[in-house]
């Protein structure tokens, strides 16, 4: 509404003119007619339609993620203060669901630390396969070093001096093979051949000037069996001729004689199986012991390359699983901290001017 004033001044006309015309009129008509001017107010009201609006606005609204009771609210045109409560949502389903996410954030923090401490012992098992698969792999080679033999001395030359070698132990065989083929031709067709399968065995020319090992020493002892039979043989020769001369003098029985006889007999059937042994040790027996030495080796060093696969292999899986449940582990915490924050959201009590 708005006033204004004016000043009303002069003197009525009407009235003045009035009189004129009407010279009966009394003097009370006369003075109502009158007015005195002064200053006032004049009142003027102006209706107009419109909408008043807030020279400020505060909105308020929910943060919830999802629809929920609204268990509170303050009576509308309230007057607050900074901190007042305004609203407040029923939260009762989301406390809930954070104790169930408490619950499974415990089992996801007890999964990674029974992750971490597998992987632990893991790495503990994976080096412990790998040390034994790589001792296995270690003693076939001491195996087969010994079998065939080792360097004279570290760093040593295999092609110096003979002595004690595998080579000198093929000297002697042949030295043996070349004397008893003077008396006995057959030697030489029979067992000609045992040095060459001998040098088979030892791999290389370079083998022939390792140290003498379980093969040589084998072949060593049997030719060893083979002179001492010879040496028996030639004695019990010696004796057989000497008891026949004493027979045919009468100065020993037919018995005596028939005995020495039954000897020389067993003597040379002895000196046939040891050369027989010795064939039969070398190419049978010691082929048969450097082969399995040979597939020893290869499956122990496959096995050293199965078991670092193995390890890798099994290592990135327990460091994937590892890394996993970590994951798992960070989400649940993260929805843990999500539903704390609803919780907050749910009550409303601030303003912000």
């Amino acid at each position: 509404m708005k006033r204004r004033s004016f000043l009303v001044a002069g003197v009525l006309v009407w009235t003045l003119s009035t009189g004129c015309s009407e010279p009966s009129t009394t003097e009370s008509d006369r003075a109502r007619n009158i007015h005195i001017v002064q200053r006032s107010d004049l009142t003027t009201v102006v209706s107009e339609q419109g909408e008043v609006h807030a020279a400020s606005n505060t909105r308020v609204m929910s943060k919830l993620e999802k629809r929920t009771t609204l268990i509170y609210l303050i009576p509308e045109a309230s007057v607050v203060e900074e901190g007042d409560l305004l609203a407040e949502f029923d939260v009762s389903e989301i406390e809930e669901k954070r104790a169930n996410q408490q619950i499974g954030l415990a089992k996801t923090e007890a999964a990674v630390e029974q992750a971490r401490k597998n992987f632990e012992i893991m790495e503990k098992q994976l080096e412990a396969d790998v040390k034994t698969a790589e001792s296995r792999f270690e003693i076939a080679t001491i195996r087969q070093e010994k079998f065939l033999g080792r360097a004279p001395g570290t760093g040593a030359s295999t092609t110096g001096s003979s002595k004690g070698t595998n080579r000198e132990m093929l000297e002697e065989l042949r030295n043996l093979i070349e004397a008893e083929s003077i008396e006995d031709p057959d030697i030489r067709t029979k067992y000609g051949t045992l040095p060459t399968m001998i040098g088979s065995l030892l791999g290389s020319k370079a083998s022939e000037g390792l140290e003498a090992g379980d093969m040589a020493n084998q072949v060593l002892k049997q030719i060893d069996r083979i002179s001492l039979a010879r040496a028996d043989l030639k004695m019990s020769e010696d004796t057989v001729v000497h008891s026949r001369r004493l027979a045919g003098l009468n100065f020993i029985t037919k018995t005596e004689l028939e005995r020495d006889e039954i000897e020389y007999q067993r003597r040379t059937s002895s000196v046939k199986i040891a050369w027989s042994d010795l064939q039969l040790l070398i190419n049978y027996t010691l082929r048969e012991s450097r082969i399995a030495l040979d597939q020893e080796i290869a499956n122990a060093k496959l096995n050293v390359e199965s078991v670092r696969a193995g390890s890798d292999a099994r290592r990135v899986r327990e460091a994937s699983e590892l890394v996993s449940v970590q994951a798992e582990m960070e989400l649940a915490k993260e929805r843990l901290a999500n539903s704390n924050r609803q919780i907050q959201k749910a009550v409303i009590n601030r303003i912000y001017i």
